[in-house]
């Protein structure tokens, strides 16, 4: 049966989760029901659901970020972020938020991914 973890010997399953539970710094343990935990994405929708909490805080911080520092005509100005890449070479004062932009990037990745998650935790469960 597919999932039962046959093709491992038990004793290097237990050295896995033991090295993992290590590396994590946290208990974790082999579950009872391998197949299940294969057909059902319970825990990876769970884990792909707090990134995706953490990336909608990290996308509200990049756009407020973003539009305080935007100006000075047109923008609200009210803010000042380092600068970090040259922003123009037309215009050598210009500065780009480079950094909210990133972290406006990096939300939008999780939430792709999150999407990927979905689509596959439906798959498994239609199979």
């Amino acid at each position: 049966m597919i999932g039962t973890g046959d093709g491992a010997p038990e004793a290097y399953r237990a050295r896995v989760v033991a090295a993992l539970a290590r590396i994590e710094g946290r208990p974790l343990a082999l579950r009872a029901e391998l197949p299940d935990a294969l057909q059902n994405g319970d825990d990876l929708r769970a884990v792909s659901a707090a990134s995706v909490a953490i990336a909608n805080a990290l996308l509200k911080i990049g756009q407020d970020l973003r539009l305080l520092f935007s100006g000075p005509s047109g923008g609200f100005g009210e803010l000042e972020l380092p600068h970090v890449q040259a922003g123009s070479s037309f215009f050598a004062e210009k500065s780009n938020p480079v950094v909210p932009e990133t972290a406006i990037a990096c939300a939008l990745q999780v939430f792709g991914l999150d999407r990927a998650v979905q689509a596959a935790t439906e798959l498994a469960r239609s199979s």
